[in-house]
C-alpha cells in the first residue's frame, strides 16, 4: 500500500516530520524506517499499537507499550496527546501546539486548572525591581557611562601629555631687552573712629562709652510658659497593603526546550491618614523691663595698599603716601618685569618677584642663545 509520513506542528504552525522533536528540533534515533511510516491509512494510535509501541506526546519517540514513561524525555505516556499531536498527512488534521499546551497543563495540574503564575519576591513597601537580561561575553556588563568615563580619562591624559610635550620642546632665539617695568606698593595701617549705640551687655569689645539712657527693652520674642497636646486631623500617615495588582508579562523562560511566558504581579499599597496627638508649646507675651542703652565710640584699625602702578623705567622708587599722626606704614612689596624682543619682532616677557635680579638687566642688553618653548615662555637666557 501507499506509505504516509507522520507530520506534527509547533506553536507557530510550522510543520515538521515526526522524525524531529517539535521543541529542540533534534533528529530522533531511527533503527527501522518502517517504524516512522504508516502502512495503512489508520491513525497514529492504531499504527503504534500495531507495532506494539506507543508514541510520546512530547518528543514523538516510539517506545514499548509496556512502559509508563518515555525513555528519552521522561514524560508520562498519554494516548490522547499522542493522537492530538501526531497525525497522518495529507488526510489527517494538524493540531496547533497551543491546544497541546492546554492539555499538558490540565494533565500536570491536578489541584487547579489555571496555569501557575510566577511572581517575583518583592519586599513590602518597595516597588519591584526590573529583571535585567544578562548579555554575557567579556564586556557584557560594561555600561555606556563606564565607557564614557574611561574615554574621558584617556582623553585628559592625552591632552596633558601633549601639553607637557609642547612645554618641553624649545628653540633658540636672539633676545634683546627692550624695556624694564615695575610696580611697587606699601601697606598703610590707619585707625578709623566710628560711633554707635548698643544695649548694656551686648556692646562690641574695645568701645568707649559716650553716654547712656534707661529705656524699655522688649526681647522681641514670646516667652514659653508650658505645653499641651492637641489632636491633629490626618497628620499621621502609613502605607496599607491592599493586595496584588494586575498580571503583566515580565520575563520568558525555557523549560525542556519550551518557551514559556512568566507573568508578575506587584504588591499594591494605599496611603492611609489618621488623627494623631502633637505637642503644642504655650507662649505668653514677655513683659518689657528697663535697660540701659549706651552710645559709644569705637576705634577700628584698617589696612590698605598704596601702589605706584606699572612704570617703565630702570629706577624704581617706593610710594610716599601722605600720613597723618594716626597712620603708620606697614609691609612693602613689588613686582618687576623685563620685556624682550626677538629678531622676528616677537615680544617675550620675564617676571621677577625681587628687584635684585631685575636690577641686573638694562635696555639694549642682548641674549643671542636664549631658549624659548612652544608657548613663548623664556626657559633660559644665555648671553
Amino acid at each position: 500500500g501507499q506509505q504516509q509520513e507522520l507530520f506534527i506542528t509547533d506553536k507557530k504552525g510550522k510543520e515538521f516530520k515526526s522524525g524531529n522533536c517539535i521543541y529542540c528540533g533534534s533528529q530522533r534515533p531511527m533503527n527501522d524506517d518502517s517504524i516512522w511510516t504508516s502502512p495503512k491509512s489508520g491513525s497514529s494510535k492504531e499504527f503504534s499499537e500495531s507495532l506494539n509501541t506507543r508514541l510520546c506526546a512530547h518528543c514523538q519517540v516510539p517506545f514499548s507499550a509496556t512502559l509508563s514513561d518515555c525513555p528519552k524525555c521522561g514524560n508520562p505516556l498519554d494516548t490522547d496527546d499522542s493522537e492530538a499531536m501526531v497525525v497522518n498527512k495529507p488526510s489527517g488534521t494538524i493540531i496547533p501546539a497551543s491546544e497541546f499546551l492546554k492539555k499538558r497543563a490540565s494533565r500536570t495540574s491536578t489541584a487547579s486548572s489555571v496555569l501557575p503564575v510566577s511572581v517575583p519576591k518583592i519586599e513590602r513597601g518597595f516597588p519591584p525591581v526590573a529583571k535585567l537580561r544578562e548579555t554575557g561575553g567579556m564586556f557584557g556588563n560594561i555600561t555606556l557611562g563606564t565607557i564614557l568615563g574611561v574615554l574621558g580619562v584617556i582623553g585628559f591624559c592625552a591632552v596633558m601629555f601633549f601639553l607637557l610635550f609642547l612645554g618641553s620642546k624649545t628653540h633658540e632665539e636672539n633676545l634683546t631687552v627692550e624695556k624694564l617695568a615695575w610696580n611697587r606698593w606699601v601697606e598703610v595701617s590707619y585707625v578709623e573712629t566710628s560711633t554707635g549705640t548698643c544695649w548694656e551687655g551686648s556692646c562690641p569689645s574695645g568701645y568707649q562709652e559716650l553716654s547712656r539712657t534707661s529705656e524699655n527693652y522688649y526681647s522681641g520674642e514670646d516667652v514659653p510658659v508650658g505645653s499641651r497636646t492637641e489632636v491633629c486631623e490626618d497628620c499621621g500617615s502609613r502605607q496599607v497593603y491592599v493586595g496584588l495588582g494586575p498580571e503583566y508579562l515580565c520575563d520568558t523562560n525555557f523549560v525542556d526546550g519550551v518557551e514559556e511566558d512568566v507573568y508578575c504581579q506587584d504588591e499594591m499599597y494605599e496611603t492611609e491618614h489618621y488623627d494623631t496627638e502633637v505637642p503644642v508649646t504655650i507662649y505668653a507675651t514677655a513683659t518689657p523691663y528697663k535697660r540701659d542703652k549706651i552710645r559709644y565710640e569705637l576705634d577700628t584699625t584698617l589696612t590698605k595698599n598704596i601702589q605706584t602702578g606699572w612704570i617703565e623705567s630702570g629706577n624704581p622708587y617706593w610710594p610716599e603716601p601722605r600720613l597723618s599722626n594716626e597712620k603708620l606704614t606697614g609691609k612693602r612689596g613689588g613686582e618687576y618685569s623685563v620685556v624682550f624682543r626677538s629678531e622676528k619682532g616677537e615680544i617675550r616677557r620675564q617676571s621677577f618677584d625681587e628687584d635684585k635680579i631685575w636690577g641686573s638687566f638694562y635696555v639694549g642688553q642682548n641674549f643671542p642663545n636664549s631658549k624659548v618653548n612652544t608657548f613663548g615662555s623664556i626657559v633660559e637666557l644665555s648671553p
